[in-house]
């Protein structure tokens, strides 16, 4: 088993259903990154040419998505402001 797969299965046991009760590999993939994994094209292949991965795409073009947009974009910059929080007192 490689350690691809087995931090994937680590992501998803992480995740609580959506509201339609599944789990979403979208949430899984960030929750990846969020950890400093990096995502490698070949898998991003291999999961859409996946029998489920397609089934999954049938039955929400069919029976939940009227219309979508995916974009695949590169950062090239990240700016991150938070307000700072006032010192806990003792």
């Amino acid at each position: 088993m490689s350690a691809h797969y087995v931090t994937s299965l680590d992501a998803a046991r992480a995740l609580e259903p959506s509201w339609r009760g599944e789990l979403e590999i979208t949430e899984a993939i960030q929750g990846l990154i969020d950890d400093g994994h990096r995502l490698q094209s070949a898998v991003v292949k291999a999961w859409r040419k996946d029998p489920e991965h397609l089934e999954a795409q049938r039955r929400g073009r069919e029976e939940f998505y009227d219309r979508f947009n995916i974009q695949v974009l590169k950062v090239l910059r990240d700016y991150e402001y938070e307000t700072p929080r006032p010192a806990a007192k003792t």
